[in-house]
């Protein structure tokens, strides 16, 4: 087994160092039009305005966010432009806002059609349904129900 190497101190700030090694300049890149020379990097290519748009209708007007988006893929697909995700993703939330809307518009209507159902049912006046608060309902099952004439003449008589 070797001993272990004993620890060097770091240089003292300022002092020179070796630079580390150096791989070579650049290789040489092609030139963008509108650009200096051997910029490195081709110009970002634009995002496409209906893709957004699509997007941002999606959650405001779903049916407006679909029709966006197929406008918006098929301007992309002729331009080549960027925003082929956001065109998808305004057409996916637009479907699957619509969808729920529908859903949600489906099960309020049955949902009041039962409660009607089930009000209509409950005020039958066949007396099948009668509620304990209408009037013609006992308050109190197995007492008699009073006669509010004869509750009125009563009164008076007393007075």
């Amino acid at each position: 087994m070797s001993a272990p190497q004993p620890y060097e101190p770091p240089p003292a700030y300022g002092s020179a160092q070796p630079l580390p090694p150096s791989y070579g300049p650049p290789p040489p890149t092609l030139g963008y039009p509108g650009y200096p020379p051997g910029y490195p990097y081709p110009p970002a290519r634009p995002t496409n305005a209906l893709a957004i748009a699509s997007l941002v209708c999606a959650f405001l007007f779903a049916p407006l966010g679909i029709v966006l988006g197929y406008l918006s893929l098929s301007q992309i697909k002729r331009s080549g432009e960027d925003g082929r995700g956001l065109a998808i993703a305004g057409l996916v939330i637009g479907y699957v806002v619509t969808v729920a809307t529908i859903l949600a518009v489906v099960a309020g209507t049955l949902l009041f059609a039962w409660a009607a159902k089930v009000v209509r049912e409950s005020t039958d006046p066949s007396g099948a349904g009668i509620p304990r608060h209408h009037a013609s309902a006992p308050l109190y099952p197995g007492l008699p129900t009073p006669d509010p004439t004869t509750t009125v003449q009563a009164a008076l008589v007393t007075r």
